[in-house]
């Protein structure tokens, strides 16, 4: 007989609905599953008690959860950065204060970026093939710029000392088939703006400049709209929840969706 061997019931699935389900099915092909830390018995009683230590295990990492979204939210309130993860291009994170300071080397890469954006007759895909033919390194090391990614930073109001924390939670994704290869088990969802928390880091772009970009993307937005082949419904209605960019219909082997916008 064939067995499945798991160190713990928690280890097999962080939610009791999916250890369920993956018991019930190791039963119907034949396989057994068995724990290192307990027995997996198949009597009523056994059952019940795999299904009560999960439920106890589903609630006390919630309530781990919850524990720690509190404190971070107390630290945010304080004007700390609650996550190293989370510096922008331009940035780099202090442990020891937890905030932001200026990457003086990025930094200018990034006013390079919103100089050229707003004084020079580029849309973003050809703002990234600039940076591409001068060999300059993305924001994660890599070798192709792309105009979704300098969407999102030209549109970023941390770059104007304004850190918003908070903005977006992941839920479960609804959508099982993708246009994408990749098939993503949660997405990020954008919270309502007075559930942000606003913490302040040093301003790397002058506001007028940071203005001067916003104008120009939404006039090059506004010209891509009048200058499309197809019609698309919503084009220009619906925002990106990550960056909050607009986004504008594609068509892609005859499929018509919504992308955020490459302007």
């Amino acid at each position: 007989m064939d067995v499945v061997l798991s160190y713990d019931p928690d280890r097999l699935s962080r939610k009791l609905y999916h250890q369920m389900i993956l018991a019930e099915e190791f039963e119907k092909q034949g396989i057994k599953l068995e724990f290192v830390t307990q027995d997996m018995g198949t009597s009523p009683e056994d059952r019940m008690f795999f299904n009560m230590r999960g439920l106890v295990a589903e609630y006390e990492r919630e309530k781990m959860r919850e524990r720690t979204m509190r404190g971070s939210r107390v630290k945010a309130r304080q004007g700390k950065v609650v996550s190293a993860g989370v510096a922008p291009f331009g940035f780099r994170y202090n442990k020891e204060k937890a905030t932001l300071e200026e990457d003086s080397e990025k930094s200018q890469t990034l006013r390079l970026i919103f100089y050229t954006f707003a004084n020079e007759n580029l849309s973003l895909q050809r703002l990234a093939d600039r940076l591409n033919r001068l060999h300059i390194p993305t924001p994660k090391g890599g070798d192709r710029w792309r105009a979704s990614t300098l969407g999102i930073m030209l549109r970023n109001e941390v770059y104007i000392g304004k850190m918003h924390q908070f903005r977006q939670y992941r839920v479960e994704s609804r959508l099982r088939r993708q246009l994408s290869t990749r098939n993503k088990k949660t997405s990020q969802v954008l919270r309502p703006k007075e559930e942000w928390i606003t913490v302040e880091v040093p301003s790397l772009v002058p506001n007028e400049l940071f203005e001067a970009v916003q104008r120009k993307l939404k006039k090059n937005a506004e010209l891509s709209r009048r200058n499309t082949k197809r019609q698309y419904l919503l084009s220009g209605l619906l925002y990106c929840s990550r960056c909050g960019g607009r986004m504008g219909g594609h068509t892609m082997r005859d499929i018509a969706y919504y992308h955020l916008s490459s302007i």
